[in-house]
């Protein structure tokens, strides 16, 4: 079986999960792992309780992809900082290359532990 044939069987036993927890946590995992243009896809399946967990790290998966690929310009960078998650913010630290963006998150970022991962790629950068 291939991997999209894997994922269709997931999707389609978490269509027929009652525990809403589970299939938000599962569906939020996911997300990371498939090409954004299925996200929609993935989070329809979500009640309308759980969807905003999951629509907002979608939105969150394309930032981290607009600023790995260098496409997100420092301007949108520093105006945003503060409504990203801990969580965007780390990965922005642990996976972007771009000097710009390491160094202002090593400055302003929201916690000790970012600052610090931030100012480490910042070196190796």
């Amino acid at each position: 079986m291939t991997d999209d044939s894997l994922l269709d069987l997931l999707h389609g036993a978490l269509k027929d999960e009652e525990e809403s927890p589970l299939v938000s946590a599962v569906v939020v995992l996911v997300l990371e792992r498939i090409d954004r243009s299925r996200h929609a896809e993935w989070i329809g399946i979500l009640s309308d309780e759980h969807r905003g967990y999951a629509d907002r790290r979608s939105t969150e998966l394309g930032i981290l992809a607009g600023l790995t690929s260098e496409s997100i310009p420092m301007l949108i960078v520093r105006d945003s900082l503060g409504e990203w998650s801990d969580w965007l913010q780390l990965k922005v630290a642990e996976s972007v290359r771009t000097s710009d963006v390491l160094d202002f998150l090593s400055r302003e970022g929201r916690t000790k532990r970012i600052r610090r991962i931030a100012s480490e790629s910042l070196r190796t950068a």
